[in-house]
């Protein structure tokens, strides 16, 4: 006759361990997450970075050509002159080439035959810390744009070579068309645009094409183009469209508050690094201009002439 055997219950977790378990667990990533947020930002600076230097090589290049860096922006007389900008014109020399011959620079940005070329985001002009979307719409004969997730936008550019601002209006009939971002602007200099845009004592004007003589101060402590960040407005990298709000900060800035100032206006500098924000200087160097900098000093950094001694340590 078999004998029987009263089976022993499984071993398993009992609610006071599965508690345990799940509160190490949530330690760990509480210890963990901020370790791989950290990491994500450095990457993202490092990109950032890279972009600078992209843009100082192209600069350099562009000078080695021409034996003169292009104009901060092509001047424009009417509604319906050119505008292109700094950036559009280094285009062949930072492996775009195939962007840059869709141009006629012979015709306005806003002309229907750039639709394609105002709507194309470059990467080399996107900070990826930037949050604003990397195509906004602007509305033609407005003076202003408004932001859009929408086909229809200009591509915005997170570096702007010293100056720009964008606004929110409200219009019943202007055209709206679509233009792509840039998060790097070229530094105008230490005073307003509007009080003379022929006139920047920085890297980039309107018709400026300076060379490295006039970089009198030293192209090591001279700052040629900066970033900008999307929160306040969106730069852009084509050019000057004359209809828009604050047309020539969309492609240059100036360093009226130091980079990321409570009291910052739409044409400084900014970024959504913790630190500061990135700068490449006229000899192709890149650094990161700290939050805390004098302001003093920063705008000193800002002018090519301004004979203001300055020391390495002191940015």
């Amino acid at each position: 006759m078999l004998s029987s055997k009263h089976a022993r219950p499984r071993g398993g977790f009992t609610l006071v361990e599965l508690l345990v378990v799940i509160a190490i667990i949530g330690i760990l990533v509480a210890l963990l997450l901020p370790a791989v947020q950290a990491a994500r930002a450095a990457a993202r600076r490092t990109q950032c970075k890279n972009n600078c230097k992209q843009i100082g090589l192209a600069l350099h290049n562009y000078h080695d050509s021409f034996r003169q860096f292009p104009a901060g922006w092509i001047s424009y007389q009417g509604e319906f002159e050119p505008g292109w900008g700094w950036a559009a014109a280094i285009l062949p020399f930072a492996e775009q080439n195939n962007v840059y011959e869709q141009i006629d620079f012979r015709l306005p940005i806003e002309d229907s035959i750039h639709d394609a070329v105002r709507e194309t985001v470059l990467s080399m002009y996107i900070c990826p810390s930037d949050i604003a979307p990397d195509q906004f719409l602007i509305a033609e004969g407005s003076g202003g744009h408004v932001h859009s997730h929408s086909a229809s936008v200009v591509a915005p550019t997170s570096y702007a070579m010293s100056s720009a601002i964008v606004e929110s209006v409200d219009h019943d009939g202007p055209h709206l068309f679509t233009v792509s971002k840039s998060n790097y602007v070229g530094v105008f200099g230490s005073f307003e645009i509007h009080d003379n845009p022929y006139r920047g004592d920085g890297a980039f004007f309107a018709d400026s094409r300076l060379r490295f003589r006039d970089f009198v101060d030293g192209t090591s402590s001279t700052m040629m183009v900066g970033e900008r960040f999307g929160r306040l407005g969106s730069a852009i990298w084509h050019g000057v469209i004359p209809e828009a709000a604050e047309p020539e900060a969309r492609v240059v800035g100036v360093t009226d508050h130091s980079p990321n100032s409570d009291h910052m206006h739409f044409e400084d500098f900014s970024s959504e690094h913790v630190t500061g924000a990135h700068f490449t200087l006229a000899d192709g160097s890149v650094r990161m201009i700290s939050d805390t900098i004098d302001l003093d000093v920063y705008r000193a950094l800002s002018t090519r002439q301004g004979g203001e001694p300055i020391q390495n340590a002191s940015f």
